[in-house]
């Protein structure tokens, strides 16, 4: 295991069927809620930038420094789909939010958004507004990759 990974420690809690107590994975060192993983080096880190604009991916300093993964920048998305939305791909788009098989559009405190008609909020940050998304998650065709 390496140092900066988590101690897993085995707990147990109530209600186990037979009567038996269940086996739970722990936390055990908890990591400060500013970390992520990076998608590069795959470790918990407190330093690090969207790997796309809007997108619960990240890549810490050390890896862009070391050029091994970089942050794309708002002004380098060419394939944007600007709101309004039709009342089908605002269904679509919260779907995709919903879904575990793709990362969510997060705002900058990593929230996940909710689409309405004129663009993305975040339902905890109020002053957070984002008025795009890529085409394909528009028409459900995320569901099909």
């Amino acid at each position: 295991m390496a140092d900066n990974e988590p101690e897993m420690q085995l707990e147990t809690g109530n209600g186990g069927t037979g009567g038996n107590r269940p086996t739970r994975i722990g936390s055990g060192n908890l990591h400060p809620s500013d970390s992520v993983i990076c998608c590069s080096c795959k470790l918990h880190v407190s330093s690090y930038l969207p790997v796309l604009p809007h997108m619960a991916a990240y890549v810490c300093s050390d890896c862009i420094r070391k050029k091994k993964q970089r942050a794309i920048p708002v002004s380098d998305i060419s394939n944007k789909s600007l709101a309004p939305w039709t009342e089908d791909e605002v269904a679509s788009i919260n779907e995709y939010q919903r879904s575990n098989k793709f990362l969510p559009f997060v705002c900058s405190e990593r929230h996940n958004l909710t689409a309405k008609s004129d663009g993305f909020s975040c339902p905890i940050c109020p002053q957070f507004f984002l008025n795009w998304t890529y085409p394909w998650v528009l028409n459900s065709f995320w569901k099909q990759l």
